[in-house]
């Protein structure tokens, strides 16, 4: 996704600032264990959880902005449900597989990024900003968050903490897309279609909830302006109809498969959770279509494949 001419409706704001998990994760976890993990020592596109750039880096370069990047692999929403780490790779057992203590990354969910950022802006954010809040899959990942009744609304309720937070330090534009269908992905396959089947009715819930607390703080927070993008549909669709995104396999890990690690087009998942590149470009596309009225080839399309409210604006 080239950037040499920048569309119009970018020239709108100062630049962008993300907050996130490994979706948008530019390299800030590699950093804190000293740049070995992701990394090509375990096939990975150095620091990021893909085989190249995620969707806001492709997003940033497609409108010729500067990128600030507080996201964290692993990163949940917030504080989980019965307490514990805002990281899941802390209760998840996988931060000793990498030699580093339990607890390590407590403080890298997305209520602590939004802290990290005020703090580093002297309490005030950039009223020229664009903010792109993205998270979620993180707190759903082991199996008691995936069950629990509560989950849903105590990851809305700390992504609400944040673009409140963010708001009364003075941002007032927001990305804010839903979560991918969690059910979809080779890791909850995998586990069989009854634990696929609640992956993917957790996701809808979340999405839901989403939903309704962005609208009411677009009713509320005067002079806020929230696009939303429909993520979970997108890749939804490219599931059901994958020729059409020039996709062949939409189900299976690519680094699970040796010859698809040498060229992995056609894949949509690069590991069990995360997708390609080719991927985050798609999704970086979407976003690009719901933030820029010139972006009118995306949106058509979108519109074209019956993917309703896959790059909206929630006021216009």
């Amino acid at each position: 996704m080239g950037a040499a001419s920048a569309p119009a409706g970018a020239a709108a704001y100062s630049g962008i600032v993300a907050f996130g998990d490994s979706l948008s994760d530019n390299g800030n976890f590699a950093a804190s264990v000293g740049g070995l993990f992701p990394g090509p020592l375990f096939g990975y596109y150095p620091g990021r959880f893909s085989n190249g750039p995620v969707a806001v880096e492709y997003l940033a370069q497609s409108l010729g902005l500067d990128l600030t990047d507080y996201a964290f692999g692993g990163a949940r929403t917030g504080a989980p449900v019965g307490g514990g780490s805002d990281n899941y790779v802390d209760d998840s057992g996988q931060a000793a597989s990498l030699g580093i203590p339990s607890g390590a990354f407590n403080g890298t969910g997305v209520t602590a990024q939004v802290s990290t950022y005020l703090t580093a802006q002297g309490g005030a954010a950039d009223p020229g900003a664009l903010f792109v809040v993205w998270a979620g899959p993180n707190d759903y990942f082991l199996p008691a968050s995936l069950i629990d009744p509560l989950t849903a609304s105590n990851a809305v309720s700390n992504l609400q903490l944040s673009i409140t937070t963010l708001y009364n330090a003075g941002a007032r534009d927001f990305l804010v897309p839903n979560m991918a269908d969690l059910g979809i992905t080779p890791s909850f396959l995998e586990e069989g279609a009854l634990t696929a089947g609640i992956a993917t009715s957790r996701s809808i819930e979340h999405n839901n909830g989403l939903a309704a607390m962005l609208a009411a703080l677009d009713a509320d927070l005067a002079g806020a302006r929230f696009r939303s993008v429909d993520v979970f549909s997108l890749l939804n669709h490219a599931v059901a109809d994958p020729g059409l995104y020039g996709l062949s396999n939409v189900d299976t890990a690519c680094q699970s498969i040796a010859a698809c690690r040498v060229d992995p087009t056609g894949y949509l998942f690069w590991d069990e959770v995360h997708v390609t590149t080719a991927a985050h470009q798609l999704v970086a596309s979407a976003f690009v279509a719901a933030l820029v009225p010139e972006a009118q080839t995306w949106a058509m399309l979108l519109a074209g494949l019956g993917v309703v409210g896959v790059a909206r604006r929630l006021r216009a």
